[in-house]
């Protein structure tokens, strides 16, 4: 058998026994191993559970797109246009930014010029689902 044999067959025995102290290092422990994959188990989980909220998240956004268009055709559509295409007559709904939040509240809740005010037909929840369904077709996202 010749050197390089034997190196083989040494690095073969190696790989099939269980680390020592001295193939691990000084301070070492035999857990080390088992440490690392239950870590990279844990990081692993977290990672998912991580992604899971985030689509969650995104579904939950989306449902409330869903409502505020519902409760947009049926209050907003018919004088702010079907599908947020405005006839020209009154605001277009889609300039509105993100900062423009609370202008919207207080003109939807209070009426401004001829928009009669909500309050009382629409409730919070429901200015948060008309913001969410406004938003997602906005020229400024």
């Amino acid at each position: 058998m010749g050197i390089e044999d034997q190196s083989k067959a040494e690095d073969n025995r190696r790989l099939r026994r269980s680390p020592t102290r001295e193939d691990r290092g000084a301070g070492a422990t035999a857990s080390a191993p088992r440490s690392r994959r239950r870590a990279a188990s844990v990081t692993a989980a977290a990672a998912a559970a991580c992604g899971l909220a985030i689509c969650a998240v995104g579904a939950a956004a989306q449902d409330a797109v869903e409502a505020g268009e519902q409760l947009y055709e049926e209050h907003c559509a018919g004088c702010h246009g079907e599908k947020l295409r405005n006839p020209g007559t009154t605001f277009d709904l889609r300039k509105l930014t993100a900062d423009d939040r609370p202008r919207f509240d207080k003109f939807v809740m209070e009426g401004k010029g001829q928009m009669p005010p909500w309050r009382g037909t629409l409730d919070q929840a429901d200015l948060d689902r008309l913001w969410a369904y406004v938003r997602a077709h906005a020229y400024d996202k």
